[in-house]
C-alpha cells in the first residue's frame, strides 16, 4: 500500500507541470528567392525572442537545415519549425532577421549563388506550413532582365552646354538656309 500511496501523490505534481509546459505551434512560413538569397518569412506580430539555428552550412555539395523558434503575441506563444532545406545556405552572418512589429523576414545567402531552386524543402512532399511569397518572387528571366536593363547613369553625360552649342555636337550641319529649297518652287 505504501507504493501506491506513493504514485498517487506523485501524480497530481506532475500532471499541471506537463499540463503548463509551452508546446511549440508550427508557424506558417512563406519563401521566394532570388539566385544568390532566399527569403522566408514568419507572421508572428511582435515576436521576441527569436532564435535561429543552421547545421551543415556552409556545405556545397549538400543541403542544410533551418531551425526557427521565436514566441509571439500577446498570450506568448511558443512557435518552432525546423526546415531541411532543398540546398545549402551560409550560416552565421548569412542570416540576416528583419523583424518588424507584424512578422519576421530571414534574408538567407545561398552557398552556391545561380540557377534558382525547383523547392524550399529537400522532400517533394507538401508541407501545409510553408507557401510560396507570390508578392517577393522573382523568376529567373525577370531577374537577368532586371540586372540587364538600361540604367540612367548621370556622369555619362556630357556637359549640358554642349547641348546648347550645335557646333560641338553636329560640325557637319550649319545653320545656312542656302541649302535648303525654296517652298515656293513647288507651288508655282
Amino acid at each position: 500500500m505504501g507504493m501506491a500511496s506513493d504514485a498517487r501523490a506523485r501524480e497530481p505534481r506532475d500532471a499541471p507541470l506537463a499540463a503548463t509546459a509551452p508546446r511549440a505551434e508550427t508557424p506558417k512560413a512563406m519563401w521566394s528567392q532570388r539566385k544568390g538569397t532566399l527569403r522566408v518569412s514568419f507572421d508572428a506580430e511582435d515576436a521576441r525572442e527569436i532564435a535561429i539555428d543552421v547545421e551543415r552550412a556552409g556545405n556545397a555539395s549538400g543541403n542544410s537545415t533551418l531551425r526557427v523558434t521565436f514566441v509571439a503575441g500577446e498570450r506568448a506563444r511558443a512557435y518552432a519549425t525546423t526546415l531541411e532545406l532543398y540546398g545549402a545556405i551560409r550560416g552565421g552572418d548569412g542570416v540576416a532577421i528583419k523583424r518588424t512589429s507584424r512578422g519576421i523576414a530571414l534574408d538567407i545567402q545561398k552557398v552556391v549563388s545561380g540557377a534558382h531552386w525547383p523547392r524550399l524543402l529537400l522532400s517533394r512532399e507538401k508541407f501545409r506550413h510553408v507557401g510560396v511569397d507570390f508578392d517577393t518572387w522573382l523568376d529567373e528571366d525577370e531577374e537577368d532582365a532586371q540586372l540587364n536593363a538600361f540604367k540612367f547613369n548621370l556622369s555619362s553625360l556630357e556637359k549640358i552646354g554642349n547641348y546648347e552649342d550645335k557646333e560641338n555636337l553636329f560640325p557637319d550641319v550649319n545653320d545656312d538656309d542656302d541649302d535648303m529649297p525654296d517652298m515656293t518652287d513647288w507651288y508655282d
